[in-house]
């Protein structure tokens, strides 16, 4: 089964055809210079190497239990990991001793945070598993092959634009796709929950600063979705005494790994609908032609507007601190 789990994260169908093609190509031209036997011994042969090369090279080989480094650590898996933030805490929760098991599917994700991730795990510490959370029966497998203590939850579709003009993508990626996480949680028994949200439940408050207790009221789907994913975290630490989770709504997150091992690489195609702090590099390092200031409306000076960041390091702190003390009930906790 790890060999075949190898073979389908690392073989297209075009990839396959094009090394079909070559296979093809070296029997027409062996057939011509030698004997039979010869061909398909070395059509053997070729077959074994495409088959090793894939196993060796795929970051999804097979997946299992982690033993963390002693007993006061954990073995956590994380969602979204191939994205911004999750990739951050990925690698810190591996240096700070725990286990990681590594869920993404890479449609916004980034292969070479995986990467980064995985050269920095000890031995037996690690694993990547390439799946989609919107098919459950698949992420009921995970669970429970994998027997973690702890589910960090970052995996999410995450630009306001894109929700306005695809509710349904939203609702199915972040609150449907969440469901199918906790219900897994429940079949497996897994206890210990932390929930990515967002301050865009908050939607335009009218007294700030924002503290737990402003309402939310989300103007748009993605904080929507977000909510009502809290929702569905909520609802089921209701029914289950022994389920514990915390629920982190982020403002907006800008940095990098001091190291230089990490850093926000949006797919191509997104980069338009990126972070301000990502736009701002773009523009310096020529990649676009100009940095584009949205909004002249706000009561300020020139009209633009001011928004909170938080680092990620310190998001990922945070993280970590709430990683050993979830609540029942799950109290949301704002930060910026």
């Amino acid at each position: 089964m790890r060999l075949v789990r190898a073979l389908r994260g690392q073989f297209s169908v075009r990839k396959l055809n094009r090394r079909w093609r070559q296979m093809q190509a070296l029997i027409k031209a062996s057939e011509k210079s030698g004997p039979r036997w010869t061909v398909q011994v070395g059509t053997v042969l070729l077959c074994v190497v495409l088959f090793v090369y894939a196993y060796s090279n795929t970051l999804s080989a097979g997946y299992g239990p982690l033993a963390p480094s002693s007993p006061q650590h954990m073995h956590v898996l994380v969602t979204g990991c191939a994205g911004f933030i999750g990739s951050h805490a990925s690698l810190r929760l591996l240096e700070d001793g725990h286990a990681v098991t590594c869920v993404d599917n890479f449609s916004r994700g980034n292969k070479g945070a995986v990467r980064a991730v995985k050269k920095a795990a000890k031995p037996g510490r690690f694993q990547f598993v390439e799946a989609d959370l919107g098919h459950y029966h698949e992420v009921e497998s995970i669970f429970k092959s994998t027997q973690v203590d702890l589910v960090v939850h970052f995996a999410a579709v995450a630009y306001v634009g894109e929700s306005m003009a695809n509710p349904v993508q939203y609702y199915h990626n972040i609150t449907a796709n969440t469901v199918h996480v906790v219900k897994a949680m429940q079949a497996a028994d897994v206890r210990r929950l932390i929930y990515s949200s967002t301050c865009a439940t908050y939607g335009n408050p009218e007294i700030l600063p924002i503290t737990e207790l402003t309402p939310t009221l989300p103007i748009n789907p993605y904080g929507k979705a977000k909510l009502a994913a809290e929702q569905v975290v909520r609802d089921y630490a209701a029914s289950n005494p022994d389920f514990k989770a915390a629920v982190l709504r982020y403002f907006n997150v800008y940095g990098a790994d001091p190291a230089g091992r990490l850093g926000e690489y949006p797919q191509p195609e997104l980069r338009s609908q990126g972070r301000i702090s990502g736009a701002c590099f773009d523009a310096a390092l020529g990649f676009i032609d100009s940095l584009t200031i949205m909004g002249t409306q706000f009561p300020t000076r020139d009209g633009t507007c001011v928004r909170d960041y938080v680092h990620v390091t310190d998001l990922v702190d945070a993280h970590v601190t709430v990683a050993g003390h979830p609540s029942h009930p799950p109290p949301p906790s704002s930060l910026s």
